[in-house]
């Protein structure tokens, strides 16, 4: 994961062996610019390594429901979701959910 300064969201307990999971997220950029609309969602693999597992396409005040499936279970503590791109000087808020952990 790249140098990032943002909200992550703690999973207490671990999520152990999880197929994928639905988030709910959206944002307000209040300062500065985003290069694209484009975000990575990162999970944090059996507490220690983050794994990128999946972009999605997110605009500014649109809140929608991405569907996260892994290529694998995956045993996660932490989930993230940063931009793709963006300028130096930045700050946006966000409101997220998890909803549902996929299990095969």
């Amino acid at each position: 994961m790249k140098n990032y300064n943002g909200s992550v969201i703690l999973v207490s307990p671990m999520i152990l062996n999880c197929d994928g999971f639905s988030i709910y997220y959206e944002y307000e950029l209040t300062k500065g610019s985003l290069k694209s609309d484009n975000w990575s969602v990162w999970v944090r693999e059996n507490g220690t390594d983050w794994i990128r597992v999946q972009d999605i396409v997110v605009k500014n005040q649109v809140g929608e429901v991405y569907d996260i499936v892994f290529d694998e279970p995956v045993s996660f503590s932490e989930i993230c979701v940063q931009p793709e791109t963006y300028s130096d000087s930045f700050s946006y808020n966000n409101s997220f959910a998890v909803g549902y952990l996929i299990f095969h």
